[in-house]
């Protein structure tokens, strides 16, 4: 509960009801769907098509995403599907500066997917691989798993850090003063 300001005189408190774990996994899902054009053009790659300047602006696309509907809209696609939104720990909406600090595990998973992508396309024998398994065992050879370990542990613990939150704040959400809530429906 918060308490909000409406004159200098007079204060009402506001019960906001917080957003866990699931119910921000299916937003995460649905804005996966909604990401898919972009990601397909950094799985191109898969089809035979080599373009390291198609795949980096597909993860540049994808990486604005977030921050961007966040800060202007309070929710992504999928938070908005879902009826939640996020908001500042006072209770207004989130600062750029909050939005930026609440993306940072994403901002990790996008460093390390560029960084491996750029390793993969400078990578011997890609221009003459056909097909799925080549590309991976390329992938593999190159030595990108313990990158692709480190982007998973990090959006592992910022997942299930909102399990064992009472207010449902991830990590991310502390180190930002953010919080997950339904939208009020009245």
């Amino acid at each position: 509960m918060e308490e909000v300001t409406l004159d200098e005189n007079l204060t009402q408190e506001v019960e906001h009801e917080y957003t866990g774990f699931w119910i921000r996994f299916l937003a995460s899902i649905i804005d996966v769907f909604v990401l898919l054009p972009f990601s397909a053009l950094y799985l191109l790659v898969l089809i035979g098509i080599n373009s390291l300047t198609l795949t980096l602006a597909g993860i540049l696309l994808s990486a604005c995403y977030k921050p961007f509907m966040e800060y202007k809209y309070g929710a992504t696609l999928g938070k908005m599907a879902v009826g939640i939104k996020v908001i500042s720990t006072d209770g207004g909406g989130i600062t750029l500066n909050q939005t930026l600090l609440r993306y940072i595990p994403w901002a990790i998973g996008n460093a390390i997917s560029m960084i491996t992508f750029t390793i993969l396309y400078t990578a011997p024998g890609l221009d003459t691989a056909e097909g799925f398994l080549e590309i991976s065992q390329i992938m593999a050879d190159q030595g990108n798993n313990s990158l692709s370990s480190i982007s998973s542990l990090v959006m592992l613990i910022a997942g299930l850090s909102i399990v064992f939150d009472a207010k449902k704040q991830g990590v991310h959400d502390r180190f930002a003063s953010t919080l997950c809530v339904y939208v009020n429906k009245d």
